[in-house]
């Protein structure tokens, strides 16, 4: 599963580079996330309510149907587009002839393109924003579950599913169009909103674990009328909302900044690249809020301060990426047009 799950992402980072105009790909990748969102949240509510009931087996099963029908519906109905058939500069002569892009990554363009400095940024960043990811969100769950708050799996569940998804919908699918349109003209803007919004989410999750919490004996936590009735809890969900709305934006403009930035044939390679470190990320967040928690015996506000300092430097490197993303996509751009005039000029003989 895991080596066949890799290939995934690539894939549709690389057929959306194919398919999609620069003004639709917040759009789709906002779309994206949003199932991915559902998915987060839907399915571990289910679990928690049919697994201690004994349905492990069938919960496993229909989620295993759903997957390879999914698989075998989208091998037989997608078709492959062109290759670079959105990409400016080229997309012209591949869409109005039978011209096709045939180049492949070389040693000289994997280390002009694909290690330029904004791909690295990417690929730091990568890595200490999933760290941090990971580590809150293991670390919120077990703040509001474990003595003296007491709050029961089945209500944490409530609470993230009835704030965060709205506030899921709403960057990423509500924001999506708005930001493609200010991407194209300022295609730069979107680096500022991944700094602005992982800054966003720091401020969050330092106020997140700061709130005084009502303190709950087990029943009053598994009631979800009482829980409600504290204010600080509508507060909390607030700020569940809030997070996921700004983690959205994240979420929809670093796939087309990174599509920007590489040649076509480089799109699925630079994203499995990515993929890779957020997976590491992604593994070691949990180990590390663990362990941190563990030593800071259960210290949740000191563990969620260093999940902080941990990401920072993913947002400086961001910052640092602005001065030289602009020369990094020109760099992309003077290749695309060389190529288009020798596809051009072996097209007419």
């Amino acid at each position: 599963m895991g080596s066949s799950g890799g290939l995934i992402r690539p894939a549709i980072h690389s057929l959306s580079n194919d398919v999609l105009e620069s003004d639709q790909r917040s759009q789709f990748f906002g779309v994206l996330g949003t199932i991915d969102m559902i998915s987060y949240l839907i399915c571990p509510f289910l679990s928690s309510f049919l697994i201690p009931l004994g349905y492990w087996s069938q919960f496993f099963m229909i989620f295993g149907i759903i997957i390879f029908a999914s698989v075998i519906y989208t091998g037989f109905s997608l078709t492959e587009p062109k290759r670079a058939a959105q990409t400016e500069g080229i997309k012209q002569i591949i869409q109005t002839s039978e011209i096709t892009y045939q180049y492949q990554i070389n040693k000289e363009t994997l280390r002009s393109t694909m290690l330029s400095k904004t791909n690295l940024v990417a690929l730091i960043e990568g890595l200490f924003t999933c760290i941090f990811f990971k580590m809150t969100e293991n670390l919120i769950i077990p703040y509001i579950q474990t003595p003296p708050h007491n709050i029961s799996p089945f209500n944490t569940m409530i609470i993230l599913i009835g704030f965060g998804f709205p506030g899921a919908l709403m960057s990423q699918l509500l924001l999506a169009k708005k930001t493609d349109k200010i991407g194209k003209k300022k295609p730069i803007i979107r680096i500022k909103f991944i700094i602005i919004s992982l800054i966003a989410c720091f401020f969050i999750v330092f106020i997140y674990f700061f709130l005084p919490f009502p303190q709950l004996m087990p029943d009053e936590g598994s009631n979800i009328a009482i829980i409600f009735k504290f204010p600080l809890i509508w507060i909390a969900g607030i700020l569940i909302f809030s997070q996921r709305s700004i983690r959205g934006i994240y979420n929809i403009n670093q796939p087309p900044i990174l599509q920007e930035i590489n040649l076509p044939e480089a799109q699925g390679q630079i994203r499995a690249w990515n993929q890779f470190l957020e997976s590491l990320g992604n593994g070691f967040g949990p180990l590390l809020g663990g362990l941190i928690l563990s030593l800071l015996n259960h210290n949740f506000q000191l563990a969620a301060l260093i999940s902080i300092i941990i990401a920072l430097p993913g947002v400086l490197a961001w910052i640092l990426a602005l001065k030289f993303y602009q020369k990094d996509k020109e760099r992309i751009q003077v290749i695309i047009n060389k190529r288009t005039e020798q596809l051009t000029e072996n097209f007419h003989r």
